[in-house]
Parts: structure tokens; sequence; C-alpha cells
């Protein structure tokens, strides 16, 4: 078996090649994926790299991050980094760099206030930490080779005005406006043009006016959004994704529960009647008072409880004194970096407003008693301990959702209580358990991943950027009041790696201020853009004792506009401006949820108009279908499932070769023992290369086969833009002598299934192999211009809208691209005129690099500089087939499809 050419061979892909570097370089971590290969591709032949990647949650924008900086450290010498990141995913971010920091030979540094920024490293900082006076300065005063700021969209317009996070980064970038800059968002346009315009300003400091022509032709040009639907459709023609549904189910409260609901709405309702009633002066206090007791109350009767205990006392001695402000960002759901922690600033509020919560005091011991009461009997967490044991008994893995860490708690203990789980089992996480260092939120991510059964009970500390797709059963233990963290909690299992049907649900009892919520607010806005689905589909999933409400299958959208869209206004008065979650519940407790409905169908009109002006949201054809087949051929590959077969079928080669035995998903090689998934198409690759790379015991960049014809070069297009290499490009091109000499590009699948089974019992390895003959133009040409080519081609029309810049590729500097062969199998095919051949290339050797070449008694004397280094050859001409037989000279030479081989003897 050539294990030291199968080496050599992946030696060079894993340099290179996204599908074979990353799960190399992450012991199979890493999945590929066509859509982040167009990534890959499409940026990196570009001085700079400018560009806002706005896939949709669960698609993998970290790792599309993640190869961009492995690409400028690699190929462009980046020493100095910097990651702006929200302050929830700086731990994360860290965690996934450090699995390269051994390639990259770079510090991985999580910014804090007494750190230089000055050296070389890769620096992850909180957005909200870098507007800070006292830190900005060191940023500012730095030239970073590359800037990266995820979840960009916080960085934008509140209202009419830009935030300071805009300001900070937009003095950060203007001052670096050729720096390689990277944006990352799942939600480019929150509905506001002008906030929209400014974020892509971050990206392209020359778009300096907003013209809807170049806005438009902005898309793949610095603007690149795909979602799920075109993963599974268009990228992979395959079930990527897998379906997932939104099921309801709505069970019949008890009588106590009844005057519970009904007694906080009155509450509710009380509160908001006195702010109302107060013209004039309309204290924010009220109405932020009235929306966090009664959200809060109504999350668990235990967070009721404490509620109202907390109303009974009088002002606490620590209190944050801008709990108000806090309490209005949480309810505005403002863009702020801090993990909220909604209980404590529920109560702080309380406290802050002490003296006028004392006239609802005759209230709180009936409230008190009701709470008591609900928690003995409480209907929800009953159905919820039924619907857990219903999937533990399936296998699944569970999450469930909290805004509120007094409710998390409550169904920790009552679940793990009710079906007697183990510590193992079931794991809590909240704002207190991460603060206090116990558990990391890898520490739970590990976790989930284990054996057995795992529950999660987490609030939404766990819910943005973290990925969670060990678990696939997800439930809201009460509705968000948007459908963006709706969507955010789903991100977490419904992802890329997911690889079970997904289930997330909601249990409803059926009281006026829920059904208000569910049926007047969620459903009529979901099934606005997305197929209702069958019961019958998930009927083995539905609880026995729940009457089920609708299924909503989230797989199926019917339009492209997601509703967020509409939850900001283009207008500039106050109530024009946003729907909020405090908008949200009040119009549930006042039943007028109408209202809210139609003024967000009547925007999602609106804007379905207005975005055919961006086109953000079109669906991929044209143009976008051609760009994904120039990725294809970049890549060698059609799809995942081509390159899974291509990896297997040499897996399974290589592994009996090698003596081993594959039974199922077991693999067994010599005293290696491994359990592949065969989904996992980044364990299979990262198997195959460990194998190889045990057995080989060095690389060997060709081999002498005389069961193949052809030769297939090992080959690396290098892409350079005016002499600075850019990218770097795995080939095969196959050459074959007939009346002429062909030469064709062969496609990575090709090589990989067909060519490398054949060259596997090839074992003899030539010490010389000068390739006379190199008409590669065809394959130059065939990359600059119909593959790559083709994919700048929008980048190169919006510059030219746009204006002038020094940015490259343009209109006169195009990418360059050399072919350097770094090995390949010869094909020791017979010709009947080997000595001419030879001599012939020879000769081509004397002109070049002054050779001098006698001939005496039928042996050859070369001498000179011959692969850098002067030697002294005495060589016989042989026919390509006696190669692989002993002589006596010490160098016998022979000629196979335009090559000149030299093997070494004694």
């Amino acid at each position: 078996m050539t294990f030291e050419f199968l080496k050599s061979v992946f030696d060079e892909l894993a340099k290179s090649h996204p599908f074979f570097r990353y799960p190399i370089l992450t012991d199979g971590d890493y999945e590929p994926y066509i859509h982040q290969a167009e990534v890959f591709y499409r940026l990196l032949p570009r001085i700079p790299v400018r560009f806002l990647v706005a896939d949709d949650v669960g698609l993998g924008k970290t790792i599309e991050g993640i190869m961009i900086i492995d690409q400028m450290i690699k190929k462009r010498g980046a020493r100095k980094i910097l990651l702006v990141v929200p302050r929830v995913l700086v731990k994360q971010w860290v965690n996934e760099l450090l699995k390269f920091s051994r390639e990259w030979k770079l510090e991985v540094v999580e910014y804090d206030s007494g750190r230089d920024v000055s050296g070389d490293g890769i620096y992850v900082v909180s957005v909200d930490t870098l507007k800070l006076e006292q830190h900005k300065k060191k940023f500012f005063s730095v030239k970073w080779d590359l800037i990266i700021a995820d979840e960009i969209h916080k960085i934008g317009f509140v209202g009419s005005k830009e935030n300071l996070r805009y300001k900070v980064m937009s003095h950060l970038v203007a001052s670096n406006p050729d720096t390689n800059f990277v944006g990352l968002t799942a939600t480019p346009h929150r509905g506001n043009d002008k906030d929209y315009f400014k974020r892509l300003a971050l990206v392209d400091p020359y778009l300096r006016e907003e013209n809807e022509r170049v806005i438009r032709d902005a898309v793949r040009a610095i603007v690149l959004k795909r979602n799920k639907k075109n993963v599974n459709e268009v990228y992979e023609n395959e079930q990527i994704f897998p379906p997932a549904r939104f099921i309801q189910y709505v069970i019949e409260p008890t009588q106590d529960e009844k005057n519970y609901y009904t007694q906080i709405r009155e509450l509710t309702l009380a509160i908001l009647k006195d702010y109302y009633n107060q013209k004039g002066e309309q204290p924010k206090a009220l109405q932020l008072l009235a929306f966090m007791i009664g959200r809060r109350s109504l999350s668990s009767p235990q967070a009721g409880l404490l509620t109202f205990k907390r109303m009974m006392e009088s002002r606490a001695e620590k209190v944050d004194e801008n709990a108000e402000e806090l309490a209005e960002e949480y309810a505005e759901e403002e863009e702020t970096e801090e993990v909220v922690e909604v209980d404590k600033i529920t109560e702080d509020l309380m406290s802050l407003n002490a003296k006028y919560l004392e006239r609802f005091k005759d209230l709180i011991p009936g409230l008190l008693d009701l709470a008591k009461k609900v928690i003995e009997v409480d209907s929800r967490i009953k159905a919820l301990i039924d619907l857990v044991d219903i999937h533990k008994r399936k296998g699944d893995k569970i999450i469930v959702f909290t805004e509120y860490k007094d409710t998390a708690n409550y169904i920790y203990g009552k679940v793990k209580e009710g079906l007697r789980l183990s510590d193992s089992e079931v794991k809590l996480i909240t704002s207190d358990v991460l603060g206090q260092g116990r558990v990391s939120i890898e520490d739970i991510k590990k976790w989930l991943e284990g054996e057995g059964f795992k529950l999660l009970i987490a609030t939404d500390v766990a819910s943005e950027g973290l990925n969670l797709q060990a678990a696939n059963v997800l439930i809201h233990y009460e509705l968000p009041l948007s459908i963006v963290k709706f969507e955010q909690r789903n991100g977490r299992v419904w992802r890329l790696k997911q690889k079970k049907d997904v289930y997330i649900y909601y249990i409803s009892l059926n009281t006026e201020i829920e059904k208000a919520i569910l049926d007047n607010y969620y459903n009529k806005l979901l099934t606005a853009t997305i197929q209702t689905g069958s019961q019958v589909n998930v009927a083995d999933a539905i609880i026995y004792n729940g009457e089920v409400k609708t299924v909503i299958n989230l797989s199926d959208e019917k339009e492209d506009i997601p509703v967020y869209l509409a939850y900001n206004g283009q207008g500039e008065k106050k109530d024009e401006e946003r729907i909020t979650p405090l908008k949200v519940w009040e119009a549930a407790v006042n039943g007028r949820m109408d209202h809210i409905v139609a003024l967000i169908g009547s925007r999602i009109k609106v804007i379905k108009e207005a975005m055919k002006k961006f086109a953000l949201y079109e669906p991929l054809r044209g143009q976008a279908l051609s760009d994904i087949e120039k990725v294809r051929m970049l890549t060698g590959f059609k799809n995942r499932k081509e390159l899974r077969e291509s990896v297997r079928s040499l897996l399974e080669r290589v592994v009996i070769l090698s003596g081993g035995s594959i039974e199922g998903s077991k693999i067994k090689v010599g005293g290696y023992l491994r359990s592949v998934d065969e989904s996992r198409i980044g364990l299979l690759i990262h198997t195959l290369n460990k194998v190889v790379q045990d057995r080989a015991r060095e690389a060997k960049p060709f081999v002498l086969c005389n069961n193949i014809q052809a030769n297939y070069y090992v080959a690396e297009a290098v892409v350079k833009l005016k002499q600075s290499e850019v990218l770097s490009i795995p080939i095969v091109i196959k050459v074959e002598e007939k009346d002429k000499l062909i030469v064709e590009r062969v496609p990575l699948s090709q090589f990989l299934r067909e060519v490398l089974p054949l060259a596997a019992e090839c074992t003899a390895y030539p010490e010389y192999v000068e390739i006379i003959d190199k008409p590669f133009s065809g394959i130059i040409r065939d990359i600059e211009v119909d593959n790559l080519g083709k994919l700048l081609d929008s980048y190169k029309k919006y510059k030219r809208e746009r204006g002038r810049d020094n940015w490259l590729p343009d209109d006169k500097v195009n990418p360059e691209i050399n072919i350097v062969i770094k090995g390949g199998i010869i094909g020791l095919k017979e010709i009947d005129n080997v000595r001419e051949r030879v001599l012939e290339g020879l000769k081509k050797l004397q002109a070049r690099d002054g050779l001098s070449v006698k001939e005496e008694g039928g042996i050859l004397r070369i001498e000179g500089k011959i692969n850098g280094k002067y030697d002294i050859r005495y060589v016989e001409i042989v026919r390509p087939s006696q190669l692989l037989s002993r002589s006596s000279t010490s160098w016998s030479y022979s000629y196979s499809n335009g090559a000149l081989i030299g093997v070494k003897r004694g």
C-alpha cells in the first residue's frame, strides 16, 4: 500500500483545502459544507477582505470566521487580530480559537482592563468594554491586520441615532479602511433602512451614498445571506437540517390556577391604569412594574411567590439604582451586552417603588396563598414532567428554556424529584451558576454530548450564540414576547450537526393572556410565513393528556422575509419605531393583540416591497446558482454526499489493505479502534488521515504505477494579487499521451474514489521526476476566468458602481494563477520511442539548466545542477515498465506522459 504517497496527498490537502484542513486540525470536530466553502473562495481572493456574512442562525458563522482568521495568518502573515463580540460569547470564541492556537502560534487573549494590546495576538473583547473611554484608546492605537465583529447587528441605530457601539466601531474601522474586516450576523437588516446602510458602511467605508442600485449590488459582493432551506435544497441537495416542528398543546387550568391568573391580570391592569391616568407625567417605572411583575409571576407560581413576598417588604438595603433603566432595556428589548438577570431587576424595581406598591398590600396575602396552592397542583409542571419522561424513554436529550432564574430553580427541583433523576442526568444553568465559576458553558456542552439521558434547564444566558445541538428537544417554559428570541432559542438545537428531528414545545394553560399570546400573536405571525403541519407526523412525540392545539412545521417557510423585520418601523414617531415585548404584553393583558398583529402584517407588506431594492431575501437563482457551481468546481465535490462517498470508499480500501476491518460503524486497524458515524464526514476524514499518518514512515510525493495509463499530478493553484499570495487551491491534473498530450482537471471526488484505490498496490517511488511538457494554460484559464473570475464578477461590478478605491481585484488587476506540482501518480505507459523522448527531454534541460549530457557506451553521463544541487549521474535509459525492475547502473531514466522519471539503484 502506498501509504507514503497517500501521506503526501493528505499533507497537501491539509494545508489549504477547507474540506480537509479543518477536520484534520480539529480531530474531526469540523464538518465540511459547500455553503461555508463559498465564503472561503468568495472572500479570500481579495485585498483587503471586507465582508458581511449574514447567514441565518445555525449555519456556522463562527467556523466561517475562523477559516478567514486561519488563512489571514497562513497566507498574509496576520499577527494582530481583533474580535469584537457580545460579552456572553467571549469565552465561547476564546475556546474555539484555542483549538487552533498551536497551529497559528499566536496567543489567544481574553481581554481584561489591565491588558496591553500592542503585542502580537488574537484579542477577544466585548464591544461594551471596547466602547469605554479607558479601553478604546488602546485599541485605536493599534494597526490591526484583521477585525471581526460578531453579532454586528448590535452595532447600529437605536431609533434615529447611532448607538455608542456604532460610534466606537466606526472610528476603529474608519481609521483602518484598508485592513481586513468581517462582520457576522443572522439579522443584517432589522427593518430600518438607515440602520442597514450604516452597517454596510462599516464593511465598506467608501460607501457614502444611500444609492439603491449600489446597495442592491452589495449582495454577493460584500454581503452573503443564506438560510437552512438554501443549504438543504440548493447547496447540498439533502436534508442537512432535519425537520423542526413547533408543537403547542393546551391544558385546562385548575380553579386555583384560574384564580391566580385572574388576580395577576387585575394587579397588572391596576398598575397600568395608574400609569395612564397620570397624564403628562406617566412615570415609566409604573408601566415597567406592571410588565415585570406580571410576566415573572405568570412564569411559575414559585417566581410569583417570591415576587409577592418582595412586594410585602420595604426597600432592600442593596438596590441597583439603575434598575429602572435596566428594566426598560429588557422590556424594550434594546441591544444590551450584559447578561440580563430579570429576577434581580424585578426585585430592585419593586424595592425602588416600595412606597407606591404599598397600596396593593391588601391583595398580596391572597396572591401568596394562591401561589402556594398552585405550587401543589401545578398543571404546567406536571405536563412538563410527563413530556420529559416520554422523550427520556425515546432516548432524546432535552433543553428547557425560561427567562427567569427562580423559575429555572423551581423546574429543576420539581422535575428532578418527579422523575428521580441523578445529578449526571439533569443540570441547571443560570447566571448564578456561571458567575460562581462552578461550571462553564464548555462544561455543559461536553456533558450534553455525553452518553445517556440529559436534561438541561437554562435561562436565556445559554440562548445566544451557543451550540447545543446534542439535544433535539426544546421546551419553552414561557413563550418569549419576541419572535427573535424564540428563533434564537430554537437555533441552539436546530443547527448544523443536528442529526435528529427537532421538537419544539410550548405547554399552554387555557387562560385569556396565554390564548392572546399564542393564538392571536404567535400563530397568526408564524402561519403567515410558515406552513401549518399535521398532528399525525408528530403523534408519538405528544404527551397523552394534552390537547394538541397546533403543529407548525418551522422547516417549511412560505416567505423569505422574516417577521422580526416588521418590529422596527421606519417612522420617526415614537409609537411607530418599535414593537417591543412591553407593547406585546400590554396588548395581551388588555385584549388588544389584533392591533399589534395587524400592524406587523401591514409592515410586512411594505417591507416585502422595500426589500426588493436590497436583494437580501431573494431566492437563489441565476448568477447565485452559477456561483455555487463554481464553488463546487473549486472544491472538487458536488456536495457532502459525494464527499462522504469518496472518503468512505478510500477509507475502506485503506483499512482492508492495512489488515484492518470495518464492521458497521467500528473501524479497527492494528491497535486503533474507532466508532465512526457516517453522517459525520469530518470524523471520516480525520480517521482516514490518522490511519494513513500512523502507517507512513515519511511522505513521498510521487509513486510509479504500471496499472494506470495516465499521470495524475497533485498540484496547487497559487492565487496572487499583485505578487501577494492570497489563496491556494488544491487540484488534480490528468496528463495522458495519445496522438498528443491530453490535459484535463480531475475532480478531487473522482481522484479519491477511482484513482487512489487503483494506486493502492503501487509501491515504487521515483527519486526524480521532471515534467518536461507543462501544457497547463487551459487549466489556469479555467480557474482564473471560469471559476474564481466568475465568483468575483459581482464584487467588481459593485466597485464600479460605488466608486473608486484601492481594493483588489478590479477591472485592471485580476488574480494571477500559477500551477505548482506537488507530487503525483506516474502511470507507466509503454511507448516505442522512449529513448528519443528521454533525449529530447534532456536536451530541453540542457538549454534551461545548463546541464552537460554525454553518452558513452549507451550510458549517459549527466552533470550539473539537478533539483537545485550539483550532481553527476550515470544513467541507463529504460522502458517505463523496467523502472520497476533492478538495473546494474546507478540511475534508470524513462519517459511517460510528458514526464522524465529517474529511479536510483544501489
